[in-house]
């Protein structure tokens, strides 16, 4: 289960070869904690989200969870919830072409997705616009959730607290001038690196690709020159 703020001080201070707290206080651990939290979210895009907000008929604007980092998947449904479209990302350079000087176009639902702006206020713009109401879900990477008490628990994957833990111990003896900070930098990038591979997929299943149908390619059975 996910540790708490007071447990991972406990750790801290045994490595830290500071067991009563003579050196460093818990607002020090609570900024480095958060320093780090934020960090780790942020490069290993490793707090996955879901949320959905209402879509009304003839808008094409929304806006994104405040605590998205990015998005990773957006989609549409319209009032049958057995309906779930998969909107296409397009940058906003790659939407003149489609939508060329009507931006407005309305549909039963839409086909594309683009973005502007940036956390916390990303901007949804959809194409064609939805015509009648629905839910727009957002599947994305988060930003953590600060810790400020020590009964707080720590918001990263769990298993991978050591990670923390290197990242407070390199900023606490990186401050006190001690060189020995670039032993437990060195350790917080390696356990960054790992985590960012095992955070593609959590499984080790490989992906495969699959298609719908009896498709068959055309080369095959229309011949040359046809």
């Amino acid at each position: 289960m996910p540790t708490t703020v007071a447990q991972e001080i406990i750790n801290l201070r045994i490595d830290l070869d500071d067991p009563t707290g003579i050196y460093w206080q818990t607002a020090d651990y609570l900024v480095w904690m958060n320093d780090a939290q934020l960090d780790i979210a942020r490069r290993a895009e490793c707090l996955m989200e879901y949320a959905q907000t209402s879509c009304a008929a003839n808008v094409a604007r929304y806006a994104a969870p405040s605590d998205a980092i990015r998005l990773h998947e957006v989609t549409y449904s319209p009032n049958d919830p057995s309906q779930i479209y998969p909107l296409s990302y397009k940058g906003r350079q790659e939407l003149n072409g489609i939508w060329w000087v009507n931006q407005s176009t309305p549909a039963t639902y839409p086909l594309y997705y683009t973005t502007w702006s940036q956390p916390p206020f990303i901007m949804v713009q959809l194409f064609p616009v939805p015509s009648q109401i629905g839910q727009l879900a957002f599947w994305y990477y988060r930003l953590p959730i600060p810790v400020a008490n020590t009964t707080d628990t720590i918001d990263i994957p769990e298993g991978y607290e050591p990670v923390l833990r290197a990242y407070c111990r390199y900023c606490a003896r990186r401050k006190a001038g001690d060189p020995v900070w670039q032993d437990d930098k060195t350790l917080y990038e390696e356990g960054l690196a790992t985590l960012v591979t095992d955070s593609r997929n959590w499984t080790d299943n490989a992906g495969q690709f699959a298609m719908q149908g009896n498709w068959v390619p055309g080369w095959l059975y229309a011949g040359f020159g046809s």
